[in-house]
């Protein structure tokens, strides 16, 4: 009876420490992020605007929104945060009545974004949620939020919040549930169908149709040598797709690779992780249709590496002369991870995976002009390729062999 009465005794205690006890929010960073005050004194006008004011005719939630018409002007919040390498989450409702939205996230300056990346809205006609996760650089600065309208938009339920979370997906329309296809833009000539369809879809309400023709995003990050990974969900109905993960350029995969893919009727997953090389450029997201296809559920995000990539040898885009041994190497951090490489020259392999991390070529004659190396690292878990491209040119005859 004793035992019964201490069990009862904990029950009662444990029910009331869950009533008592206070429920922990997160803290919104931006003021009158719920466009509930009066007055619009909580936003900065970012040049001159036509009008600025709180609306109750068009809200997402509460009574009030905040209505904005100006051509290519906005508004900002600034000295959110000075919180450096502190990442932090976005959350935003929009409604374009007609024109465009821009948006960015300042450190320091209202002029340009942390991760050089302009986020542009087209949608019309009905409240859209927007998210966003970025991190602050290490450098000394602050947090701004900055939205320009060329057209008449409403604002609402806006809030910045610091986060653990990891960055969210860099295309915008990925599962495929705004209204309308802006989002993906044409590549070359406009495709013959593009068009959301709630016929085929993999996951939500809606997916991609296209048919005979290519769409893309670009300027999606400029980060150099930093691993991205792409989650691709696609049903073909005839013919092929071929989606390319580009750097700089619409027209090539970072690999150097083509996936070309033809497996009819079903929906199917292609996933794979690649690293932006160390030159200065733009992420790119192009998928080229040859036929008729479905897409859904499109990732692209930046992914952490167990292990890290230091450098390879020869550098990329180096001269080396044909006839003359190359020794190749790729130098890695494992960081206590067990790690093979495989060794592919010219889309043949040369060395299959071992713990190898090096090989020597001894190119032949013919080998003369641009040629691809393209070096997979793996582990229980992960596999990436890195691609060396070098330029072979004949021996001077002076060099000695």
């Amino acid at each position: 009876m004793l035992k019964l009465k201490n069990i009862l005794f904990v029950i009662s205690l444990l029910v009331l420490l869950f009533f008592i006890t206070p429920t922990i929010y997160a803290q919104n960073l931006i003021q009158d992020g719920d466009m509930e005050l009066a007055g619009v004194d909580a936003w900065i006008s970012y040049g001159a605007l036509q009008i600025k004011e709180k609306s109750q005719i068009e809200t997402h939630d509460g009574q009030q929104s905040l209505h904005v018409i100006a051509g290519g002007q906005g508004i900002q919040q600034i000295r959110l945060s000075n919180k450096q390498n502190q990442r932090f989450k976005l959350t935003m409702w929009y409604k374009i009545v007609n024109g465009s939205m821009r948006l960015w996230m300042g450190w320091k300056t209202s002029n340009s974004d942390i991760e050089g990346k302009v986020t542009v809205f087209n949608s019309r006609g009905e409240w859209i949620k927007f998210e966003r996760i970025i991190a602050s650089p290490s450098r000394i600065g602050d947090l701004r939020l900055v939205i320009v309208a060329n057209g008449e938009v409403y604002l609402d339920d806006i809030t910045i919040e610091e986060t653990q979370e990891e960055v969210v997906n860099l295309l915008q329309d990925g599962d495929m549930e705004l209204a309308g296809s802006d989002a993906w833009k044409r590549y070359g000539r406009e495709p013959l169908v593009k068009e959301k369809s709630q016929l085929n879809l993999h996951d939500g309400q809606q997916s991609l149709h296209i048919v005979n023709g290519a769409i893309q995003q670009h300027h999606l990050s400029n980060k150099q040598n930093q691993a991205f990974k792409l989650t691709l969900w696609y049903k073909i109905i005839q013919g092929t797709i071929n989606p390319r993960v580009g750097w700089r350029s619409s027209n090539t995969d970072i690999e150097g690779r083509n996936y070309i893919f033809r497996n009819l009727g079903e929906w199917t997953k292609h996933e794979r992780i690649v690293i932006s090389p160390e030159e200065a450029g733009d992420l790119r997201f192009v998928v080229s249709i040859n036929g008729e296809a479905y897409l859904d559920d499109v990732v692209l995000s930046e992914f952490n590496l167990p292990f890290r990539i230091i450098s390879t040898t020869p550098s990329d885009k180096s001269l080396q002369y044909i006839n003359f041994p190359i020794p190749l190497q790729i130098n890695v951090d494992a960081q206590g991870q067990t790690l093979e490489y495989k060794f592919i020259i010219n889309n043949m392999v040369v060395q299959d995976f071992s713990s190898n991390n090096s090989y020597v070529w001894q190119p032949a004659q013919q080998r003369v002009g641009n040629n691809i190396i393209g070096i997979e690292i793996r582990n229980a878990g992960i596999q990436v390729y890195k691609q060396i491209r070098l330029k072979l040119i004949q021996k001077p005859p002076d060099l000695p062999r």
